[in-house]
């Protein structure tokens, strides 16, 4: 019935006393447990990354994405984290790509932060060979100046 109400926390109290008492129900009692205990944490992991995401920066962003990925991919709340790593992915290539105006070398390593899972992934990806090839100083073709003649 808690559960049923959203009050995970407290289903997980009462459970935890039917799984200790030893009865016929404790197989199922901590069963029930492991799954709530579960959506506690995603909830929590999900609610931390939201958190981290609103500072805005490149790195906090990463760190949401990494915290979000914690929730199984067979979690509810899963296609919300989906939809916001690839919002948060997006959102750290363009803080790469006004980096490049300043820090090129900056910017390669903030774009290196978009996940794979992101629709940005493969744009910041060909973002960084640019960058790279800005990077490399052009090298002109030198001619050999020739032997001096004895």
């Amino acid at each position: 019935m808690l559960a049923e109400s959203g009050d995970l926390n407290g289903a997980v109290q009462e459970a935890r006393k039917i799984a200790i008492s030893g009865r016929a129900l404790a197989s199922e009692a901590q069963a029930a447990i492991d799954t709530w205990a579960e959506q506690i944490r995603a909830k929590e992991n999900w609610r931390k990354a939201r958190d981290l995401a609103s500072i805005g920066t490149a790195e906090a962003l990463s760190e949401a994405i990494r915290t979000a990925n914690r929730v199984s991919r067979r979690n509810v709340l899963r296609m919300d984290i989906n939809i916001a790593i690839d919002r948060w992915g997006q959102q750290i290539l363009e803080i790469a790509r006004s980096q490049s105006q300043v820090d090129l070398a900056k910017s390669i390593e903030t774009a290196r932060l978009v996940p794979r899972s992101s629709s940005a992934y493969e744009d910041a990806q060909a973002q960084i060979r640019t960058w790279k090839e800005q990077l490399v100083p052009e090298v002109v073709p030198t001619t050999p100046f020739p032997s001096p003649v004895p």
